[in-house]
């Protein structure tokens, strides 16, 4: 019976932890995959238990792996989130037993021994339970407090190696001076026991606010950043009206050249010429007026209107209003946006006509809907373009759509419908 309690109670303490992880990397509860993570912690932790013993070194190495894992697989945190996370969490973990233990100490004085309470059943349940109390109100704390660590899911490595580096340091610096407590409870001065407490949650509040004041600094970094690439294209389409307007008069009389000489093809070559010109303005005017407020959408079609231009691709881009998308991650949308965008200039360059549309708009069910349309020429298997390594070109690997395909799969408000003509290839993504 003892043994059912004490990993029921094992269970909570898990959920607890997950709860608190998702909250403090601003990530979405989801309740079903809180408890499968409880479930597969809970029962490594039984099982490394009952193998190598609860205090052993070896246990605390296969609780850090299994919680990488965990957080990354069912969680859904990315690696550098599951690092960080597992190294706080460990922190935390020893600090609550150090805690617990404290106040089992002070309550019970040299009749308090951590060995010995560690073989016993109901001793070590009262310690998960203390356990598991505490982190219940530091997760209430993070909850209600809005403490938060925004770490950008591509963040560069410099940042993410320094990040990595805090927590893994201020686990080293914490864990030994705790775990000597937990074996030398029995011979050091309760006064010793106030100070090292006092001393150790001095050091973790500093660690905590080190990394949340290191992702702001990101988040800072990226919105210059951003801003340094708004102002540029302000700038090139300021440029660009001044060019257009200057040359406004010029054009009309070669137009008009044109027309008294009923020269219509050469009328035509030249409006195509004149659609060239105009066609980044035209692109980039929506982007600063609608995506503004999006800095990685904005920056990522910035870069394919660049590339476009370079190919000699007519990339058209259709946006009529500001949209807030939040059902899916901004990481997981670009993503999908990057590759779909990728294919189809790809194919554009390689057709005659080299088109390429990109639509967003919602309909009258709310429903966000991108579409992607580009020209292509060749042959196209519509039923296998989304299997892993399925290609029409030549050394590439085929890996672009089933990625897609992947993406889209895990995350529920997200569909893709795919249309193909006998020169045009259609990707329409709804977001709900």
């Amino acid at each position: 019976m003892a043994f059912i309690v004490q990993n029921a109670v094992q269970f909570v303490y898990f959920i607890v932890q997950g709860f608190l992880v998702l909250n403090i990397f601003i990530k979405t509860i989801d309740f079903k995959k809180l408890i499968v993570f409880s479930l597969v912690n809970t029962a490594a932790q039984t099982l490394f238990t009952a193998i190598v013993g609860n205090n052993n070194p070896v246990n605390v190495f296969l609780y850090i792996i299994i919680m990488i894992l965990t957080l990354k697989f069912i969680l859904g945190l990315g690696v550098v989130h599951s690092i960080a996370a597992t190294s706080l969490l460990v922190v935390i973990s020893t600090l609550f037993d150090y805690l617990g233990s404290a106040i089992l100490k002070i309550s019970f004085g040299s009749e308090f021994d951590v060995t010995t309470w560690a073989n016993s059943y109901q001793k070590m349940i009262l310690l998960r339970i203390i356990g598991t109390v505490l982190y219940l109100a530091m997760a209430i704390a993070v909850y209600y407090m809005r403490l938060k660590v925004n770490i950008p899911e591509d963040i560069n490595k410099k940042r993410s190696f320094s990040i990595l580096a805090n927590s893994i340091i201020s686990a080293i610096l914490i864990v030994p001076n705790i775990l000597y407590y937990l074996n030398n409870s029995k011979d050091i001065d309760t006064n010793m026991v106030y100070f090292n407490v006092f001393a150790v949650f001095v050091l973790l509040i500093l660690c905590f606010y080190n990394s949340i004041k290191s992702s702001e600094l990101e988040v800072k970094s990226r919105e210059v950043e951003f801003q340094k690439d708004y102002i540029k294209t302000l700038d090139d389409i300021i440029d660009g009206l001044r060019g257009f307007k200057h040359d406004f008069n010029n054009n009309v009389q070669a137009i008009g050249g044109y027309i008294a000489l009923n020269d219509i093809n050469g009328l035509k070559k030249y409006y195509h010429q004149l659609q060239s010109d105009t066609r980044r303005i035209n692109n980039t005017l929506p982007l600063s007026k609608y995506v503004k407020n999006n800095p990685a959408l904005y920056g990522l079609l910035l870069s394919k209107l660049s590339f476009a231009e370079l190919k000699d691709i007519q990339f058209v881009i259709n946006i009529m209003d500001e949209y807030n998308i939040e059902k899916v991650k901004i990481y997981d949308l670009c993503k999908i946006l990057g590759i779909l965008l990728d294919n189809a200039l790809e194919a554009a360059f390689e057709s005659p006509n080299k088109y390429v549309e990109l639509s967003i708009n919602k309909n009258s069910q709310n429903i966000i809907v991108i579409e992607i349309i580009n020209s292509y020429a060749g042959k196209l298997n519509k039923d296998k373009i989304f299997e892993n390594g399925y290609t029409t070109k030549s050394g590439h690997s085929g890996f672009g759509l089933w990625e897609v395909n992947k993406i889209i799969s895990r995350n529920q408000n997200c569909s893709l419908e795919t249309s193909v003509t006998d020169t045009l290839f259609s990707q329409r993504l709804e977001i709900s």
